[in-house]
């Protein structure tokens, strides 16, 4: 510090300290309760400057939010947005829930009609073997002859044939039931299947992708009438990724080729031999015999080269 000890500042600051103490000893006592002003500089703000205002929960969770429902558009605050997503979460849920149970009773219902076409199928055969007995009966010369037993078996052979009749009927209602509920069951499927063929391949909207799909599925051992009865999504979408990866693979191929006709081949200078090297090869060729020989003749011929 400058100009002033510790000390110093401590002892004014008991000074001031006392000070305040004796002033609230001061003030009337009547004057307790009364709400007291804040002290100017300390607690009030500037003229002309509003205090910041932290962002309050309440006041973000009543801001409204413009959503659009079909064409309709609404204003929702947080909490409704909120509330409205969990109440579709649950909506979902439960959708696929009971889809699931009525699925599952779907299959029971099948199974118990299929079970019911195969029992009444039987109960015809058995009717058939019925009516084999009154198959070679002759009916006139039979009434000719015993006109009592001849309306009794007459009665038995109508009721075997309407009973047959009415069983045959029955059988094929049920089964005509039984294949308009499959039919019924499979063309959901295929809907269902058509809906996540186009979250899983949005191409098939573009016009001319199934004629691409189906020139490459024929490159592959597919025919078009084997493409367009494939139903499974997934399929699909795994025929659609090996499209694009041949694709992809052409691509290289054809971008390699290209890289190759612009990169100029390498080709290594010629080695040319001139006048002067041969004649210098020579001479040493000449003294070099001439050391090894040590003949007139080696050495005539070293002369003459070097003339």
């Amino acid at each position: 510090m400058t100009g002033q000890s510790v000390t110093d500042s401590v002892n004014e600051l008991m000074d001031y300290v006392d000070d305040i103490e004796e002033l609230v000893d001061d003030e009337d006592a009547s004057e307790e309760g009364a709400e007291e002003e804040p002290e100017e500089g300390l607690d009030s703000e500037p003229e002309g400057e509003d205090p910041e205002e932290e962002p309050d929960e309440e006041d973000a969770e009543e801001k409204l939010i413009e959503i659009t429902i079909g064409d309709e558009e609404y204003e929702v605050n947080l909490e409704e947005l909120k509330s409205g997503y969990i109440r579709n979460e649950e909506l979902v849920k439960a959708k696929e829930q009971l889809e699931e149970q009525v699925s599952a009773k779907e299959y029971e219902l099948l199974a118990d009609r299929e079970k019911l076409v195969e029992q009444y199928n039987q109960l015809l055969l058995e009717d058939n073997a019925n009516l084999l007995q009154f198959q070679n009966i002759d009916w006139e010369k039979f009434r000719q002859q015993n006109p009592e037993a001849y309306r009794e078996w007459r009665i038995k052979y109508v009721e075997a044939q309407e009973a047959h009749q009415s069983r045959v009927q029955r059988r094929d209602h049920i089964a005509s039931l039984h294949k308009k509920q499959e039919e019924l069951r499979h063309q959901a499927y295929v809907t269902k299947q058509q809906k996540l063929a186009l979250e899983l391949i949005p191409e098939l909207e573009e016009p001319n992708f199934v004629d691409e799909i189906v020139a490459y599925a024929k490159t592959i051992g597919y025919t078009r009438e084997e493409v367009f009865g494939i139903v499974e999504a997934k399929q699909l979408y795994v025929l659609k990724q090996a499209m694009d990866n041949s694709n992809a693979k052409a691509r290289r191929a054809e971008a390699s080729k290209k890289i190759e006709k612009v990169v100029p081949q390498v080709v290594k200078p010629r080695t040319t031999t001139t006048k002067a090297d041969t004649d210098k090869t020579k001479s040493s060729a000449l003294r070099s015999k001439l050391n090894s020989t040590h003949s007139m003749k080696d050495a005539a011929n070293v002369l003459l080269d070097f003339i």
